[in-house]
């Protein structure tokens, strides 16, 4: 067993429970729509949450050739497991008879969810960045980077629906275009190989 065989199995089984933990949470509420509405915040925030995980997945597998399975290897990847399993358990209530519907939940957890997510993916993007600086003048590695932690960070701030509407509408999207391969991909994701669909050879959707 190689090392990144060895910690993938453990993602493998992590990343499933996370999964599994979204989709259950979206099933009950479903099922009780007509005592408890749904609305569109929450939804959306497990939508994210779970680009955002199989993201993780896919920047794992391009560290294929170069992981080695070490103490702080082990207790980084631990640690973030972690932290994005509870960001994904707090996308639903835990005790739903608590809440009248689900967006005052949202309103009363989504700091925290999201401000998991900002903080996995800080630490992913400044291993990106040791391995390789991006160029002055890599046009679309500030577009992508900038697309997708400008609205993440803004919505630990923002106090209005229609802008957490519209900022979490844009980052959905902003996966779906990436995962696609729809727009350009950037010279320091095509070197990092972290870039696009081509999972086969090393990649990752944009942000990472």
């Amino acid at each position: 067993m190689g090392d990144f065989e060895f910690l993938a199995g453990f993602y493998g089984i992590l990343l499933g429970l996370i999964v599994a933990e979204v989709a259950v949470k979206l099933a009950d509420a479903i099922d009780s729509h007509s005592r408890r509405p749904i609305g569109w915040l929450t939804p959306m925030l497990a939508v994210l949450v779970l680009f955002d995980v199989a993201s993780f997945w896919m920047w794992l597998w391009s560290l294929r050739t170069v992981l080695e399975v070490t103490w702080p290897t082990v207790i980084v990847s631990t640690a973030l497991g972690i932290a994005y399993f509870l960001a994904a358990a707090l996308v639903f209530p835990r005790t739903p008879d608590e809440w009248p519907d689900l967006d005052a939940h949202y309103w009363a957890r989504k700091r925290w969810v999201l401000g998991t997510l900002v903080g996995i993916n800080a630490i992913v993007f400044a291993r990106n960045l040791a391995r390789l600086l991006p160029a002055w003048n890599d046009v679309w590695f500030f577009y992508w980077q900038g697309a997708y932690y400008l609205p993440l960070v803004a919505l630990l701030f923002t106090r209005k629906r229609r802008w957490d509407v519209a900022l979490l509408a844009f980052l959905i999207v902003y996966w779906s275009l990436g995962a696609m391969d729809i727009m350009p991909d950037s010279d320091w994701a095509d070197r990092l190989g972290v870039n696009g669909t081509r999972a086969s050879t090393g990649a990752v959707v944009a942000p990472r």
